[in-house]
C-alpha cells in the first residue's frame, strides 16, 4: 500500500526509505536507528510509523541522536493512543482508526459467513480516518 501510494503520488517508490521493526516502542527504536543515524544530510525529516507505540520509539533514537521534533524530524503516528500520542513531548500527530466502523464491518461479514450469506469481502473496504494534530509535525529545518 505504501509504495502504490508513493507511485500514484508521483514519487519513486524504491527511493524511499523504509526500515521495518517490531509494532512497540522497542521496535520504533531499531527502525528509527536504521532511518536516522546518519549524516544530516542523508537523514529524512520525516518518520511515518506504523502505530503510536513505534512513533514513540523513534522520540526515543531522535532525543538520542539530538533531534528536535519537529524542528529536526516530524513524526507521525498511526492509531491516536491517548496513553502516547498526548503523553509525548510535543504530542504526537496521529491518524485515528475508526475502530468502531472497522468493528462494525468485520462483525457483518462474520455474522454474514454464518449464516452463509454473500459478503462483500474481497473488495478493499475504505475508511475515512482523521488526522489528529498536535505539535510533531514542522517544515523540514534548511
Amino acid at each position: 500500500g505504501f509504495e502504490r501510494a508513493l507511485a500514484r503520488a508521483g514519487l519513486d517508490p524504491t527511493a524511499a526509505l523504509v526500515a521495518e521493526g517490531t509494532s512497540d516502542a522497542a521496535g520504533g527504536r531499531v527502525a528509527a536507528r536504521r532511518l536516522l543515524d546518519r549524516p544530516p544530510g542523508d537523514r529524512p525529516t520525516a518518520v511515518f510509523c506504523f502505530n503510536d507505540q513505534m512513533a514513540m520509539g523513534v522520540y526515543q533514537v531522535a532525543a538520542a541522536l539530538g533531534l528536535d521534533i519537529p524542528g529536526d524530524l516530524s513524526v507521525i503516528g498511526v492509531d491516536d493512543l491517548d496513553l502516547v500520542a498526548e503523553a509525548l513531548d510535543p504530542g504526537l500527530t496521529t491518524v485515528a482508526l475508526p475502530h468502531r466502523e472497522m468493528g462494525r464491518w468485520g462483525m457483518t461479514t462474520l455474522l454474514g459467513l454464518i449464516d452463509e450469506r454473500e459478503v462483500p469481502g474481497s473488495e478493499p473496504l475504505l475508511l475515512r480516518c482523521e488526522l489528529v494534530e498536535r505539535g510533531s509535525v514542522g517544515p523540514p529545518s534548511p
